[in-house]
């Protein structure tokens, strides 16, 4: 059992199979749109980790050509660029507006919203930060926002996200925290934060023009 633990895959399986369990018993969707949320879930998950080891592979090259096993190592930067292009296609398929439910693109958040805070319960008790106290009440926060997300519209999603992006800077100032085992950083949270303003606005935008139609 402490060999599993030890293990860099195992932990964050575990985590994130416990965050998707415990929304799947607590989310009131129906069976299939639940497994319409996971899927598209997934999906995004997916698409991260391919481009991840893909945009990898070609940073570090001659590295893992070398050494092998530096393929399954991801870099801080393939990390970064993966996510935020992930972000970046998600954002645009919802600003073209995608055939999909509103409650299921909310149930995305709330899951997300939901491993973040089994993430940063590990850790905390891992490693004992004060830090990982403010990151839970962060996702907390957050699910409890996502109860007011249909009162509000789509731009709701958008500026929770942002939010959510602002307030962790501001508690995370300086210091990388572990997601999973990935290494996210300030520069990487200031980026997310520029794309969800982006979004933010050109929704702003389209409902002004929409309306004056």
């Amino acid at each position: 059992m402490l060999n599993l633990f030890s293990n860099p895959v195992f932990v964050p399986l575990l985590l994130v199979s416990t965050g998707i369990g415990l929304w799947w018993l607590l989310t009131s969707l129906a069976v299939n749109e639940k497994k319409e949320t996971l899927n598209r879930f997934v999906d995004k998950v997916v698409y991260f980790l391919v481009i991840a080891f893909v945009g990898n592979g070609f940073v570090h090259f001659f590295d893992i050509i070398a050494l092998p096993y530096r393929a399954l190592i991801l870099s801080t930067t393939a990390i970064s660029a993966s996510f935020l292009l992930v972000l970046a296609y998600s954002s645009y398929r919802f600003l073209k507006k995608e055939k999909i439910e509103q409650k299921i693109v909310v149930a995305i958040f709330q899951l997300v919203s939901l491993l973040g805070i089994i993430n940063h319960i590990y850790y905390y008790f891992l490693y004992k930060s004060p830090l990982m106290v403010g990151l839970i009440l962060l996702f907390s926060g957050l699910l409890l926002l996502s109860s007011t997300i249909p009162l509000g519209g789509d731009s709701w999603i958008i500026a929770g996200g942002l939010l959510g992006t602002i307030f962790h800077l501001l508690i995370t100032r300086s210091q990388s925290v572990l997601y999973f085992g990935f290494v996210v950083t300030p520069e990487l949270l200031g980026f997310i934060a520029i794309e969800w303003i982006v979004v933010l606005v050109l929704l702003l935008r389209r409902q002004k023009q929409s309306k004056r139609t």
